[in-house]
């Protein structure tokens, strides 16, 4: 049947006193000893297939196919948790990044039909920022009713380009915006970039941004807790790991990692 080499047993000592001895861990002996027995009973499969004689070769086939199905299985217990641990992290990875696309795709769509609405509206439009005023888009209508250019305006602050006639008339404003979130058809004096007054109907609406980030906030607890479930699921399939197991210490090894996945 054959014998394994002395550095084969060699090795394995030396493994084995390094995980007792220098890193005294209970998992690294465990696995130690479970791949040696792999190891083992793999080669006694191979030793009695080849050395076999003819008159005893059913009664050989049998107690070969015995060592190589226990082998096998051995692997098998190694391999099917890691291949469902390996695919639980990369379907979870494939999620998120799915829900980040559609995200993304979403915003993409609906910044693309605001533009639109944006640009052709034979309005003068413009978009602040309530607190400063600091103006984060204007409209074609807006250049040609008050003579700047879009370079011009963008970055700076309605009080940087001096539009409002009367500062209390802005104040006022302001506030109706903030208090009622939409004002409508309100008349104030303005300059344009030439200094001429001009007066103006004036409406306004504040954009609900809070509301748009509680919804990315709502997708993203989804994704933890679909990310939560493909955990439980692998700290499970660990725990089945456990339970077929025969050693104390390999089934505590197991048990450690399944509480490991849930952390």
């Amino acid at each position: 049947m054959g014998e394994f080499p002395i550095a084969f047993f060699a090795a394995f000592l030396l493994v084995y006193s390094f995980f007792l001895f220098i890193d005294n861990s209970i998992q690294g002996r465990s696995v130690t000893v479970y791949l040696a027995t792999i190891a083992i009973s793999l080669k006694m499969a191979h030793s009695i297939f080849r050395g076999k004689a003819p008159r005893f070769s059913s009664s050989a086939d049998f107690t070969a196919s015995v060592f190589l199905a226990y082998g096998c299985f051995e692997i098998g217990m190694i391999v099917v948790p890691l291949v469902a641990a390996i695919a639980t992290i990369l379907w979870t990875f494939g999620f998120v990044i799915m829900v980040n696309q559609r995200l993304n795709a979403e915003n993409a769509e609906e910044r693309e039909k605001m533009r639109m609405v944006f640009e052709i509206s034979p309005y003068a439009v413009l978009i602040t920022r309530l607190s400063d005023g600091l103006i984060v888009d204007v409209n074609k209508g807006f250049l040609a009713i008050t003579g700047y250019s879009h370079e011009e305006l963008v970055g700076k602050t309605i009080l940087d380009i001096d539009a409002w006639v009367e500062l209390g008339d802005r104040a006022r404003y302001l506030a109706d915006v903030e208090r009622a979130g939409l004002v409508e058809d309100k008349e104030y004096p303005f300059r344009n970039k030439g200094r001429r007054r001009f007066d103006g109907m004036i409406s306004g609406r504040m954009i609900p941004i809070r509301e748009f980030l509680a919804e990315n906030e709502l997708i993203l607890k989804e994704v933890h807790h679909r990310i939560k479930n493909n955990m439980n699921t692998m700290s499970s399939l660990l725990t089945l790991q456990a339970g077929a197991l025969r050693d104390p210490a390999s089934i505590s090894a197991w048990r450690t990692r399944g509480t490991a996945s849930k952390a």
